[in-house]
Order: C-alpha cells, then sequence, then structure tokens
C-alpha cells in the first residue's frame, strides 16, 4: 500500500534525552494524541524508486515511553500513530539531507565559468 506522507511532520516533536539510550535517537512528540510518547526508529530500509516516482520506505520503531493519556489500541489508532511517525521520519530525512547538502555546498569553493 502506498501512502502519501506530508512534508510537514504531523505533530511537533524534538529529541529526548533517554538515560542509557546513547546509541538511538530517541524523539519525543510533543502534541496531539500522541503526546509524551518517547520512541526512536528501529530499522529503516529505503527501497529503490519506481516508476511512478515514489520510494518505499519501511521502518520499525520502540515506544519507551507510552502517550499521557489512554489512547486505546485499536487498527485505526494503530495506523493513525505510524501514519505520525512515518512523517516524522520523513522530516528528519528531508532535513538531514537539507543540512548535509547546506554543508557541502558552503564548503564549495565558486569557480569563474
Amino acid at each position: 500500500m502506498t501512502r502519501k506522507v506530508p512534508n510537514n511532520p504531523l505533530v511537533d516533536y524534538g529529541i529526548a534525552d533517554v538515560p542509557g539510550m546513547d546509541k538511538h535517537l530517541c524523539l519525543v512528540i510533543n502534541n496531539g494524541k500522541w503526546k509524551g510518547v518517547v520512541f526512536y526508529f528501529d530499522v529503516v530500509k529505503i527501497g529503490e524508486e519506481s516508476k511512478d516516482g515514489t520510494v518505499p520506505i519501511n521502518f520499525t520503531y520502540k515506544v519507551i515511553t507510552p502517550p499521557d493519556e489512554d489512547v486505546e489500541v485499536t487498527e485505526a489508532n494503530v495506523k493513525q500513530f505510524e501514519d505520525t511517525l512515518a512523517s516524522i521520519l520523513y522530516h528528519v530525512i528531508e532535513t538531514t539531507a537539507e543540512m548535509k547538502n547546506a554543508d557541502r555546498n558552503n564548503g564549495a569553493e565558486a569557480s569563474d565559468p
């Protein structure tokens, strides 16, 4: 199944400082239904671009801290949560790529044509 991921994350998120989790980039969701969830992406696999221009991204994740409020575990809620994580992952990938590109351009010397 192909889903279109929004350009901006569906929620505000940040980096979480979790003792003993130095080998993982832990993130925290700061607002919405999933407020307070601390998690990290475990395995991320980016596939080859298809003919229609889409790139499949598969990921697994680990939740360290559940949401601040009780949220019933239903198929719809799991899908919504994973869509939220997909939007965060997309944002992290895009932001990282933009930063690396900017660093590369800052280090390049201009040449005369």
